[in-house]
């Protein structure tokens, strides 16, 4: 069985060159050769990107509590990235507002 959902701001991010769902299966990550990874939920919609790596993003991969994603680099280079939840990044955004 083959699922097709194009993701218009997809288009934008460059040659995509690792692409992961979560153990969950509601989050995707993507990373690309513009040396971000982001990550999106089933509708396609953006809910978060990593910045950070000097290099073409090589390997992502969420842990198994799919609290963290690991990324790996041309630039020689690991980073883990916490994974926040709605409810965080809604206080987050609220306290910004103030």
């Amino acid at each position: 069985m083959t699922i097709s959902h194009e993701c218009a701001a997809c288009r934008n991010q460059g040659r995509v060159t690792q692409i992961n769902f979560s153990r969950d299966g509601k989050l995707l990550s993507t990373s690309s050769a513009s040396y971000t990874t982001r990550l999106w939920n089933l509708s396609g919609q953006q809910v978060a990107e990593f910045t950070g790596h000097q290099g073409n993003i090589k390997s992502a991969d969420f842990s198994p509590n799919g609290e963290l994603l690991a990324t790996a680099s041309d630039d020689n280079t690991a980073i883990v990235w916490r994974i926040r939840g709605l409810d965080e990044l809604l206080h987050e955004g609220c306290d910004r507002l103030k």
